[in-house]
């Protein structure tokens, strides 16, 4: 018996590369730095206590962000504390937006 060829498309036949290739090192990216990225601030105490009042409102009541959060690095954040976002918009303008950091 004689074996032949089945050609299934009409290109030719395409081999995979068994090759490994080596991993290359992830680069460490400052995303807080990123020009789509709000700016993130840490308030401190007397402001956060200032702004609940403002608002009348609970830190329990905020919107939360994660401890982990790739925004927050280099903030030295620790949980409950409240977060200023400042984003800008050619629509808004600038908006103020405020979280509480959960683990």
């Amino acid at each position: 018996m004689k074996w032949s060829r089945v050609q299934i498309s009409s290109g030719p036949l395409m081999f995979t590369n068994t090759k490994k290739v080596p991993k290359m090192a992830k680069k460490k990216i400052k995303i807080n730095k990123h020009a789509l990225i709000p700016e993130h601030k840490k308030l401190s105490e007397p402001d956060k206590k200032q702004i609940l009042e403002k608002l009348g409102i609970t830190i329990k009541e905020l919107p939360l962000i994660l401890v982990s959060d790739p925004a927050l690095e280099g903030l030295n954040v620790d949980v409950n504390d409240v977060i200023k976002i400042e984003r800008t918009s050619p629509t808004a303008g600038k908006t103020i937006f405020y979280r509480c950091v959960v683990e």
